[in-house]
């Protein structure tokens, strides 16, 4: 409430208000007027017709009040036209040197009816600052403005005009704040005004947003209020360490956060939507399809993504069944959690504002009244709906559109940033056409959204910056739209260079036979343990116990009193008898019974009875000084041997190495804070120690002594490593694997056995080979006139794919680089060798496709079929063997066609294409699939058993080497049989096949570490040491070796030659297995697309570069890690290992959290 009648008034009393000012001053100097009595005049008045009730003069100041506020802002001009600011209701609140007034709270309102109205208003606003919910009787926001619309005295601009209208002599140019250009350029008053303006920026909320509104900045403008909403809803800051949170208190008939009215996350996610930069596309509409594009959601913290977008879709099945589908994170978080009973975000809002409206749309057309903001934005939504492309809010690296396929059944984003576009559609990634510079966005190999995006130019080619517009191969460009850490070179930096910390190596000897056992390691209980005098758990971070203890270890500093050094350097209590050692002993317990049935305490001794646990003083190592404390242990009254109470260290988060040697968790928590975060060793520490330390005759532990304490303060956690995922199990069905440059010296490795070393002495033989798998399979025992005539048939097949597919010359080039010789056949000779060597079955549609005999839309669908057939991979990478029954169904009509989409979705395409004009499956692509089914089901019938599973090797990291927790005893399943594999001959080797170069050995003499990890949860299920070059055998070896079950899908940087090996060995246990390349390796592939697990959506949310990530952790310890013993060195791995599952396991608990509030 401003002490003013209008601004028109104002300006005219401005000298009389001043001489009334001084006037007043001038009394409380000469005794007349108490200060107490010195508030505003027009102030004291409206308060005492208030308390007076005198309705009359208060309803006719307020009157004037309000028409003289509102006329003076109607003469205001917008500078910007599509924002308005909002008022703000001040209310005042005197002190108590001020004026003391009875229900001086009440803040006095003028309604439109002419009734004023008394309201504690201070009492609502913070009760709606804390809870977000109004105790008036109202619940949302919206309810909150619309109560005090009418209410509201002033907006912004009015407040600036007036405030700065007023006189005041304290103040600088005369007024109560400085002007506008003055308030905005604090410095001096000398110098131009425009240099002081450029100098000095507002810094509050509420001028940063009137500075920007006179500088017609609407963006600007919009930013601050965007910031602001965010800042609301951003999770507070935990609390400081040792200082205990308040406990929110309940008050009765108050709405709180925990009631159905409190604010949700989910709330603020439809508030952001519908409000400015809220975005919701109607991009697809059709009887049986709808997809929308709408804002993301930041899945930790809950806060609307302005810039951030994905694609709902809503799909009504023949049954009437409708499907919701969405590409956000959280959808893949739900399906990671297994639930089918919970929606993301965006499904929820569509079900609960949209879909009610959806028989309104489609009966009048897509027209609604926009009766309410939910209407309006739906209304707005379906604008431009037919638009094959339409432009989303720019930030300020990408811009983003939301691109409409050719055949109208999904919808995809594609990113601009620095002249190059990425298609974010899995299927296209795929294909590695994705990614295109504006320069070749024409390119007849581009993807379908590139060539909707070059038919629509006008809404991208303003935004291309023409001077960096460039050639070259666009393929090159394919890194800026990925999510990957890097290999292993670039996050670990160079071993030959690095500095590692000799800590055990020279002082334990080099085993010259297989040890069966380490006094580290128990088998049995599979714990560790290494030497130490306390054996009690270290208390976590979090533990109030452990922060009180370290609190008081860190006062003990000579410039505290009570605390000095004494002769030699060390921490002692300064007592009245001279320096003396810290104490330590038990908490007494003064209601405790002892075994004999007396206490530990009396009236005569109220302390109670110690006694000296060691003969001398302890020393314990803190941040700063090395502290003398004496330990004791308690006695009761009797001092019986069998009632003593030993002190263990616990009760003070203290660990002792040995007598005379301790410190706290606090050391250790550092240590293991600064490894995670840091390339750091164990000498680094010790020195960085030293350096904080107040005397320097007495050091900071030696580096030897420093190792043994922190081995056995961390094996005093007592951690059994063997804990697999908590959503997948044991047995996950997807996994990520990969080899990382971090190991121990080989003179401590020398007892590990390689893992691919057999274990039996059966041998075995391969049922088939890859030349067998293939389309156009042969025998290696074949004659050379028969290999060479399939060789032919399938180059054939590639070279009528490259013709429909319009990539002709691309292919021949392609060959010809790889050396093969391209015929000068005419295609009718082509067409005939082709033909000759295919079946019956497969001639019909073969014929239909080379002729093309078939709808262009079915032609290119059938162009990656075939594509896979002409190479040399096995035929079972794209029809996988576990999903050929239900293709077998679908081709019969027992099962309907949708239940192949996301499994085998290049089939599906086929089919679904092939029966839009008709009822059933035409019988060429009927008779085609169904005989490469049965090929398939025929060449695996002779599938050798494998080994059954069963415990054939104890876990013992120790001693073995490896670590894997895919079972609960963590030991071996089965038996490494000696497989025997002929290599085939020159010409029988593919010549299309990728190629990945291992290294035989680390520079430094080190080995390596193989991991496998979960990518969907992050959860790494252990590792084994690799002594000399990692190949497709580690990966084969430890999941056949360690797993139960095959997993159904693997990620390897090399899978397409994984699979071949594997099915080599052991096709009846891999045969089921899917393999897919991670997306960072799988860019320098050859093979074809069937090894791209973008193209399922089920694997959408697999983070297949986990391992890479995983090694850039693990390159933060391996420099402390690199010359340990074996058993020093796979202990230090399960640890560090342990605490990346549990990092991994809280931030899934957090978007599982997030997601459940939103869907709720």
């Amino acid at each position: 409430m401003w002490q003013v009648i209008t601004a028109e008034d104002v300006k005219k009393r401005t000298e009389s208000y001043s001489n009334h000012l001084k006037a007043k001053r001038q009394k409380i100097n000469d005794g007349e007027l108490t200060k107490d009595r010195s508030t505003g005049k027009r102030w004291e008045q409206v308060v005492g017709d208030h308390k007076r009730q005198n309705k009359k003069s208060l309803h006719s100041s307020l009157g004037r009040l309000k028409q003289g506020l509102r006329s003076s802002g109607q003469g205001l001009e917008t500078p910007v036209p599509d924002i308005k600011l909002l008022g703000t209701m001040v209310h005042i609140d005197k002190k108590e040197h001020q004026l003391s007034l009875e229900n001086i709270s009440k803040s006095v309102y003028h309604d439109e009816s002419g009734i004023y109205e008394g309201v504690d208003v201070s009492v609502l606003i913070n009760h709606y600052r804390l809870h977000r919910t109004l105790d008036h009787g109202h619940k949302t926001f919206m309810e909150f403005v619309d109560w005090f619309d009418g209410r509201m005295l002033i907006d912004l601009i009015t407040q600036e005009e007036i405030i700065n209208s007023i006189e005041n002599d304290s103040a600088p140019n005369g007024t109560i704040k400085p002007s506008y250009t003055c308030y905005f350029s604090t410095g001096s008053s000398t110098g131009s005004e425009e240099s002081r303006t450029s100098k000095y920026k507002p810094t509050s909320k509420r001028n940063r947003t009137l500075y920007h509104w006179r500088l017609a900045n609407s963006s600007a403008v919009t930013d601050i209020l965007t910031k602001e909403q965010e800042s609301e809803h951003r999770p507070s800051r935990p609390s400081k360490p040792g200082k205990p949170t308040r406990p929110t208190e309940q008050v009765p008939g108050v709405h709180h956060p925990t009631s159905t009215n409190a604010t949700t996350p989910f709330t603020m996610f439809v508030q952001g939507l519908l409000g400015a930069n809220g975005v919701l596309k109607w991009r697809i509409h059709t009887d049986k399809l709808d997809i929308l594009a709408l804002n993301d959601i930041n899945l930790e913290s809950g806060i609307f993504m302005k810039n951030s977008f994905i694609h709902l879709t809503r799909h009504v099945t023949a049954d009437g069944e409708i499907i919701f589908g969405c590409s956000c994170k959280m959808q893949g978080v739900i399906h990671r959690m297994g639930s089918q009973d919970i929606d993301c975000c965006h499904v929820r809002f569509f079900k609960e504002h949209i879909e009610e409206h959806m028989g309104t749309l489609i009966s009048s057309g897509m027209t609604l009244d926009a009766t309410t903001p939910i209407r309006n934005k739906i209304m707005e939504s379906v604008v431009g709906r037919n638009n094959a492309v339409i432009k989303l809010d720019n930030s300020k690296r990408f811009h983003r559109f939301s691109v409409v396929s050719p055949d109208f059944q999904s919808c995809h984003i594609v990113n601009l940033e620095t002249n190059k576009f990425a298609c974010q559609s899995g299927r296209c990634r795929a294909d590695k056409g994705h990614t295109r510079k504006v320069t070749h966005i024409e390119d007849a190999d581009s993807c379908p959204h590139m060539k909707a995006l070059n038919a629509n130019k006008e809404l991208w080619v303003g935004l291309v910056d023409s001077d960096s517009v460039d050639g070259g191969d666009e393929e090159a460009a394919i890194g800026y739209e990925e999510a990957a850490i890097g290999d292993e070179e670039a996050a670990g930096g160079d071993e030959a260079g690095a500095m590692p910390d000799q800590v055990l190596e020279n002082d334990i000897p080099i085993p010259h036979e297989e040890p069966t056992s380490v006094p580290e390691f128990d088998p049995v209980s599979g714990l560790w343990t290494f030497q130490s005098v306390s054996s009690h758990c270290p208390r976590q971070q979090e533990d109030p116990i452990f922060r009180k203890a370290a609190e008081y270890r860190s006062s003990l500093s000579p410039c505290n009193s009570g605390v000095s050094l004494d002769d030699g350097g060390y921490l002692v209590a300064d007592t009245t008898d001279g320096p003396k050692p810290f104490t330590l002993s038990p908490l007494l317990d003064k209601e405790q019974i002892c075994i004999c049935g007396t206490k530990y305490w009396s009236l005569e001794f109220p302390e109670g009875i110690v006694k000296p646990h060691y003969t001398r003083a302890t020393n314990v190592y803190l941040h700063h000084g090395v502290a003398k404390f004496m330990v004791y242990d308690r006695e009761c009254l009797q001092k019986k041997p069998e009632c003593l109470i030993r002190y263990s260290g616990r009760q003070d988060a203290l660990h002792f190495l040995t007598s005379c040697t301790a410190a706290g968790d606090e050391i250790g928590w550092d240590y293991v804070n600064l490894v995670t975060n840091s390339q750091s060793s164990f000498t680094a520490f010790c020195k960085n120690i030293n350096t904080r330390y107040y005397s320097s005759d007495v050091p900071f532990m030696s580096r030897r002594v420093f190792t043994d304490f922190i081995f056995s303060w961390l094996s005093n956690f007592k951690i059994d490593f063997r804990q697999p995922c908590s959503r997948c199990g044991h047995n996950p069905k997807v996994l990520v694997c990969d080899g990382t440059k971090i190991g121990m010296s080989f003179r401590n490795s020398v007892a590990i056995k390689p893992i691919e070393v057999p274990t039996c002495s059966d041998e075995v033989r391969p049922c088939h080979t890859r030349s067998g798998r293939q389309f156009f399979a042969y025998h290696l025992s074949d004659s050379k006139s028969h290999k060479d005539g399939k060789k032919l048939a399938q180059h054939d097949l590639a070279y009528f794919v490259a013709r429909n597919s319009n990539k002709l010359k691309e292919w021949e080039h392609k060959q010809t680089k790889k050396g093969v010789t391209v015929s000068e056949r005419s295609e009718a000779e082509r067409k005939s060798h082709l033909l000759g060597e295919l079946p019956s079955a497969c001639k019909p549609l073969v014929n239909k496709f080379i002729d093309r005999d078939m709808s262009h839309e079915l032609l290119q669908c059938m162009c990656p079929i075939f594509k896979v057939l002409a190479s040399e991979h096995a035929v079972t990478s794209l029809f996988n063997y576990r999903y050929l029954n239900l293709l077998l169904s679908v081709l019969e009509g027992a099962t309907d066609v949708n239940h192949l989409k996301h499994k085998m979705p290049e089939i599906y395409k086929v089919l679904y294409v092939a029966t839009k004009d008709e009822d059933t499956f035409p019988d060429s692509i009927q008779q085609f699939f169904k005989f490469v089914v049965s090929t398939i089901l025929e060449l695996h019938s002779s599938d050798r058993d494998f080994y059954p599973a069963e415990t054939v090797e104890n876990y013992n990291p120790a001693v073995t080497g490896h670590a894997y927790y895919f079972t609960p005893h963590g030991g071996k399943v089965r038996h490494l049989p000696n497989y025997v594999v002929s290599k085939p001959s020159k010409e029988d080797q593919a010549n299309t096949s990728c190629h990945k170069r291992y290294a035989d050995a680390t520079k430094s003499g080190k080995t390596y570490l193989f991991v496998w990890s979960d990518p969907f949860h992050g959860h790494c299920y252990g590792f084994h040491v690799i002594k000399q070059s990692e190949g497709r055998k580690d990966p084969f070896t430890s999941i056949f070796s360690f797993m139960d079950e095959c997993p159904d899908t693997i990620f390897y940087d090399f899978s397409c030659q994984l699979e071949e090996y594997c099915l080599n060995r052991e096709p009846k246990y891999w045969r089921n297995c899917q393999f897919f390349h991670d997306i960072f390796h799988g860019f320098t592939h050859k093979c074809p697309f069937v090894y791209n697990s973008r193209r399922l959506a089920s694997l959408s949310s697999a983070n297949s570069e986990i391992c890479e990530q995983l090694n850039a952790y693990l390159q933060k310890i391996k420099y402390s890690a690199g010359s340990m013993s074996q058993s020093h060195f796979m202990f230090y791995m399960q640890f560090f290992i342990h605490l990346w599952n549990e990092n991994k396991r809280k931030t899934l608990a957090r978007e599982e959290r997030m997601a459940l509030l939103l869907s709720k």
